[in-house]
Formats: C-alpha cells, sequence, structure tokens
C-alpha cells in the first residue's frame, strides 16, 4: 500500500489539486482514493519530504499553519512527469525497464539476512 499511497500524493499534488496543509485537503483526499488510513497518507507525505519530494511552502502565513501548502521539489516534478527515479517503487522502476527494452532479462530476488 505504501508505493500506491505515495504515488497518489505525487499525482494529487502533480495535477495542481488543493495543496493546503490541513488534513482536509491532501490527506483527506488520498486518503478516499486509495481507501488507507489517512495516518498512512501523513506518513506518505513525511517521507517524501524526508527524500526530497515535497516540502511545505509557509510563503507568508507567518505562525499560521491553515494555507501552507505542499509543493513539489523539482526531482518530485520529475517524477510527476514521469521520470525514472522514485527509489521506494521497485515495481514501478522493474516495470520502465521491463517496457524500455525486449532483450533485458529483468531477474528480481529477494535477499535473506
Amino acid at each position: 500500500m505504501t508505493e500506491e499511497v505515495r504515488r497518489a500524493v505525487l499525482a494529487y499534488l502533480g495535477r495542481g489539486a488543493d495543496p493546503r496543509f490541513s488534513r482536509h485537503y491532501v490527506v483527506v483526499n488520498v486518503h478516499q482514493q486509495t481507501g488507507c488510513s489517512e495516518t498512512e497518507v501523513w506518513e506518505a507525505l513525511w517521507g517524501l519530504v524526508a527524500e526530497g519530494f515535497l516540502y511545505l511552502d509557509t510563503a507568508g502565513q507567518q505562525s499560521s499553519t491553515d494555507n501552507w501548502r505542499w509543493c513539489l521539489s523539482a526531482d518530485g516534478r520529475h517524477v510527476v512527469k514521469g521520470g525514472t527515479w522514485e527509489p521506494r517503487d521497485p515495481e514501478g522502476y522493474l516495470a520502465r525497464v521491463r517496457r524500455g527494452s525486449k532483450h533485458i532479462f529483468v531477474e528480481h530476488r529477494t535477499s535473506r539476512l
């Protein structure tokens, strides 16, 4: 579910939907779209911030969070436009590799520690 929620957050912000910080905007909409919990949406948002795909724009709002906005970073915009780098989406990456060439053999193994 994590990759699906991350993709939904990026897609939501990429299409120019209301990006305000309050849970009534991104969080509720992604929750309704994916069926995940609101907590999972918050975790995805903060995870995307930590990885540099999103940031919070407080532009002129001083201490009030009511109108802070989630914004895509340059890397986030690249991913939304179909870029090839999303480190926590291995299935999406492998699908792109498979589509890219009919001559590449892709083997994915999980390792045991």
